[in-house]
């Protein structure tokens, strides 16, 4: 059973005591889809008008899209496309270039991501 993966999971037990005497039973165990994990990195590549946007999210177990926010404020004015990671309980990264910045201003991002459990927004990082 991999509880990381959402799923119906049968298990049974089989028991002897010390007497001989035995014993079996089964349980249905159901492990359901969490919200991914989602972290923003830092940016890479910074140039006066464009930037590597970085994050890393776990979709953990469950069917996952996920895409970068920006803008000149914590509004996130632009994203970029979504992209299915799909439901690998794993960390995965999102590496992300964007051109067209305004020179020598400051870029608010953040790594989003969501499923069918809901949206997790990454937490806030600045490039300039």
């Amino acid at each position: 059973m991999n509880v990381n993966v959402p799923g119906s999971y049968v298990l049974t037990y089989r028991t002897t005591n010390s007497f001989g005497g035995a014993g079996m039973t089964t349980r249905t165990v159901t492990v359901i889809p969490a919200t991914p994990l989602v972290t923003t990195q830092p940016a890479t590549d910074v140039g006066p008008n464009a930037a590597t946007l970085h994050g890393q999210v776990n979709p953990r177990g469950a069917e996952t899209r996920a895409w970068i926010e920006y803008g000149l404020t914590t509004k996130y004015e632009s994203s970029t496309a979504p992209g299915n990671l799909g439901s690998y309980p794993n960390d995965l990264p999102i590496n992300t270039p964007v051109t067209g910045l305004l020179p020598w201003m400051t870029y608010h991002f953040r790594a989003v991501a969501s499923n069918s459990v809901g949206r997790i927004d990454g937490p806030d990082m600045t490039v300039t």
